[in-house]
């Protein structure tokens, strides 16, 4: 069964946070190696508050491969508890695009 049609990680981080230790925790967070299923982290630099430098990591899982393991990978991390918090914020977590936003902190 198909769970998503496309996940994108993305994150923000500041010209004084380390971008190696910011790639390591994205690649700690897949259940697959990034290299062997030929995905990369792509990095933009954008202004942020106070014109404020910031970079944007991001990888796109667009396979049906890629997005299931993802899910159930994250999903294996949430407990019983985190899961029936998350349906009841389902309305505050879907957006107009109908895109489900979660936040990670590693």
């Amino acid at each position: 069964m198909k769970l998503a049609n496309r996940i994108e990680i993305t994150v923000f981080s500041y010209p004084d946070e380390r971008s190696d230790l910011i790639s390591e925790g994205i690649v700690r967070l897949m259940p697959f190696s990034l290299a062997v299923e030929k995905l990369i982290i792509e990095k933009t630099t954008a202004s942020g508050f106070n014109q404020k430098s910031i970079t944007i990591f991001c990888v796109v899982l667009a396979k049906e491969a890629h997005t299931s393991k993802f899910l159930k990978s994250i999903l294996s991390l949430l407990s019983s508890n985190d899961k029936s918090t998350l349906m009841g914020q389902l309305d505050s977590r879907i957006g107009e695009d109908l895109n489900f936003y979660l936040r990670i902190v590693l």
